[in-house]
């Protein structure tokens, strides 16, 4: 894709240059730049070597664009006033914003019967990895939470009378919320007091009773016996 005219006038207009305004009352026409490629990427940092096919007589300058082809913004000149030899090795800032497009240059003819004319490369992309450096970095440490006591101070004194050694026990429950709640009755304990007599009871063994037949038998036989001495007395 091919940059605007319109775009790169007002960018230009808009930024003192030292190189030749483009006559841009004309089309783009002549040295066809060939590398960078469209899409191509080139390193920040790097070398670079930028070709192009040479068309017109005299000095040409190289500036480089940033932005969409319909609105670029001129950002520095590459080369001025150098040799239409058709390559230049052109080593890309470290300050430029790594972008895989928006990136494109122009080429201007300096001197000679075409001087104005111009030419424009298609987009390109520029692979930064050193965009950030130099830059200070802010981070921002949390600190854990961490318990704080009161040391005592001064020399412990041991008990006259051994250790007494306390364990406090804190015992915490948890309901759900809205749980039922019940109330344990408290069940009385009974001592026994020394006051209270106890009774012991008295068994007093009471005189048989004969009932039944075996009774009767025996109350017979006595009678008999009685009547037996009584005849042997007369």
């Amino acid at each position: 894709m091919r940059f605007s005219t319109a775009g790169v006038l007002s960018a230009i207009m808009a930024v003192a240059t030292a190189w030749t305004t483009p006559d841009y009352s004309q089309a783009p026409t002549g040295n066809a730049i060939i590398k960078p490629g469209l899409n191509e990427l080139v390193t920040a940092g790097e070398a670079y070597t930028i070709t192009w096919t040479p068309t017109t007589e005299g000095s040409i300058s190289l500036v480089l664009l940033r932005g969409p082809s319909t609105n670029v913004v001129p950002l520095y000149a590459i080369a001025e006033n150098i040799g239409n030899s058709g390559e230049y090795v052109w080593t890309p800032s470290t300050e430029l914003e790594d972008d895989v497009t928006h990136y494109g240059i122009l080429l201007v003819v300096e001197t000679g019967p075409n001087k104005g004319a111009y030419q424009y490369s298609t987009q390109f992309g520029v692979s930064n990895p050193h965009q950030g450096e130099g830059e200070t970095s802010t981070s921002t440490t949390t600190a854990e939470p961490t318990e704080t006591g009161v040391i005592p101070t001064g020399t412990p004194t041991t008990p006259p009378h051994g250790t007494v050694t306390l364990t406090s026990t804190i015992t915490t429950t948890t309901c759900p919320e809205g749980a039922p709640t019940a109330t344990i009755p408290t069940i009385p304990t009974l001592v026994p007091s020394s006051s209270v007599p106890v009774w012991t009871p008295t068994f007093t063994p009471a005189p048989p009773q004969f009932t039944g037949a075996a009774g009767r038998n025996a109350i017979s036989l006595g009678a008999v016996a009685a009547g037996v001495a009584a005849v042997l007395a007369f």
